[in-house]
């Protein structure tokens, strides 16, 4: 697997990244955090960079939490809409 480094700047601040995504997808997680961090800092005064990103990933967190929890839902419905269909 290619591991690729990257430079990303978020908030004013360049940070190094090294992973095995390539750079657009390194571009879109770094834009939806930049943004998330945008839409608190309009919400609310917070100048402190660390602080404003642990807000952000919060709520990110909290975002792909529901997301994952709908998923399982879907899945669970879906098999027993399967295992219904298979009698």
């Amino acid at each position: 697997m290619p591991v690729y480094e990257h430079k990303v700047n978020i908030n004013g601040l360049q940070y190094p990244l090294v992973t095995d995504r390539d750079k657009e997808f390194v571009d879109r997680v770094t834009e939806m955090l930049q943004n998330r961090m945008n839409e608190i800092k309009s919400k609310i005064n917070v100048l402190d960079t660390q602080k404003l990103a642990v807000m952000a990933a919060l709520t990110i967190s909290a975002q792909y939490l529901d997301l994952k929890e709908a998923a399982e839902a879907a899945d669970a419905i879906l098999d027993d809409l399967l295992r219904k269909s298979d009698k």
